[in-house]
């Protein structure tokens, strides 16, 4: 990929983002987000599904932020944010790989069309029953907070120390390297039927479309373009992340043992119906990413 198709990205996204009040603008953008995350830990629904599932993406959109910042912060800001990081996202995490195995499986067996096949549902059952027996260790919700707390300290230190030539140099590059790095495990992703690089693509897919959805929310003018490319990148991390489900239930039914000669049958159904739906998630997401570096093209 040329220089300049990574600059005609770069510089439709930062291009009014050399004012002097550019840094302190785009740290209040980020201490608004913490403060939200922190009043909903400390709410009486931090419980609930939901709220977790947004403190989990908020701890995403900060490593997001913070690699758009790498080459302006220094070094050990970022690796303490780095690691306090981890251990909230683990201290939310719980059971979810379980119930979205249990969630992907469902949607498949109601997707199934053709004439319905004795045991099939068996594996919903053993998946379900697994699921419910599984003891879900509760939040450790101080621990989340002190996080979310020193992440707030952190960025308010950044919004006094951060400089508007410095900081307008290293979010371009911080940019520039997601930009190269999403593209770069485009095509291992796609090519391949394994779950690892669909995974990676998407986690860096997810930065791209966060740091990219902050810048745009800080321009002054609407631009359509800028929107859409945006709009795009939520929809290709959306596909990828059906992606990576599918990707997972395939890694479990391929690895269950069938009891008789039904559940052999219902095994190997669910496992072609899946995997054609996955070829077909696959294509799909590739379509919206030749979209989206169509539209990047178009910038040149």
């Amino acid at each position: 990929m040329s220089a300049q198709w990574l600059d005609s990205y770069t510089l439709l996204m930062l291009k009014p983002l050399h004012s002097e009040n550019a840094p302190r603008r785009f740290c209040e953008a980020v201490l608004d987000e913490i403060a939200q995350g922190l009043r909903l830990s400390q709410s009486a629904r931090r419980d609930d599904g939901e709220s977790i599932h947004e403190l989990r993406v908020l701890l995403k959109r900060l490593r997001a932020y913070w690699r758009l910042l790498e080459p302006v912060a220094e070094a050990s800001l970022f690796a303490s944010s780095k690691q306090r990081i981890r251990l909230a996202a683990h201290a939310l995490a719980g059971q979810r790989d379980q119930a979205v195995l249990l969630e992907t499986l469902a949607e498949r067996l109601l997707s199934y069309h053709d004439d319905p096949v004795k045991g099939l549902l068996t594996f919903y059952a053993e998946l379900r029953r697994s699921n419910e027996a599984t003891v879900v260790q509760p939040v450790h919700w101080p621990l989340v907070v002190s996080v979310l707390h020193l992440e707030f300290s952190a960025w308010q230190g950044l919004c006094e120390a951060l400089r508007p030539k410095p900081f307008s140099s290293g979010v371009r590059q911080g940019l520039r390297h997601t930009l190269l790095r999403m593209l770069n495990l485009s095509r291992p992703a796609l090519d391949s039927k394994r779950l690892e690089p669909s995974h990676l693509w998407r986690k860096w897919v997810k930065h791209l479309f966060y740091q990219s959805r902050l810048l745009v929310a800080l321009h002054s003018k609407s631009c359509p373009n800028r929107h859409k490319l945006v709009q795009l990148l939520n929809q290709l991390g959306e596909q990828l992340g059906q992606l990576n489900d599918s990707a997972m239930l395939d890694d479990y039914l391929c690895s269950r043992d069938a009891r008789d000669k039904t559940q052999r049958r219902a095994l190997k159904v669910l496992i072609q119906h899946n995997q054609a739906h996955l070829q077909q998630l696959r294509a799909d997401a590739d379509k919206v990413y030749q979209n989206w570096k169509a539209r990047v093209k178009k910038q040149r």
